[in-house]
């Protein structure tokens, strides 16, 4: 997945900008795919420019790792966290998810699940993330809090195999 998040460039709306400047992110699954578009987008970027005989720099700065859950540790969050909720409140994401967290390097050296915490609680607090009208419920935080304790007394107090 592409974003674009930024443009800019120009200053008067009928004359050609003599620079322009994007930045966004690319996200995937997995390391290959991701670089492989990389090679594919500064293509199209490239070809584009020698359309019109522009000029072009292509800066990729690094990004964090795919995040990619391990199914072990998946499966022990989703146990702790049905019997702290209820099976009602505990929602397993059918389709992959683009996030792009620090989180995730973190899974490539040790195993790991990412959790997303509810915290919405109507239309007040429905915006997702990121989006500037964002606001939690932070009454979430407290079933947060209890399920990361709860994970930390399994491991401390029993033979959990990862």
């Amino acid at each position: 997945m592409i974003t674009i998040g930024t443009i800019s460039g120009g200053f008067m709306w009928n004359i050609i900008a003599d620079s322009v400047k994007m930045t966004g992110t690319m996200r995937s699954y997995n390391n290959q795919v991701r670089e492989k578009a990389l090679r594919e987008l500064e293509q199209c970027i490239r070809a584009s420019c020698d359309c019109v005989g522009a000029a072009y720099t292509f800066e990729n700065s690094p990004a964090v790792n795919p995040l990619v859950n391990h199914m072990s540790t998946s499966r022990l969050l989703e146990e702790i966290a049905t019997d702290l909720l209820g099976s009602e409140k505990v929602k397993i994401m059918e389709q992959p998810h683009t996030a792009s967290e620090d989180f995730s390097n973190y899974l490539y050296q040790v195993p790991g699940t990412f959790m997303w915490l509810g915290c919405c609680s109507g239309e007040s607090t429905g915006y997702p993330l990121h989006h500037p009208c964002f606001n939690m419920d932070e009454s979430a935080l407290k079933n947060g809090v209890a399920i990361h304790l709860a994970i930390a007394d399994r491991f401390l107090n029993t033979e959990v195999e990862l």
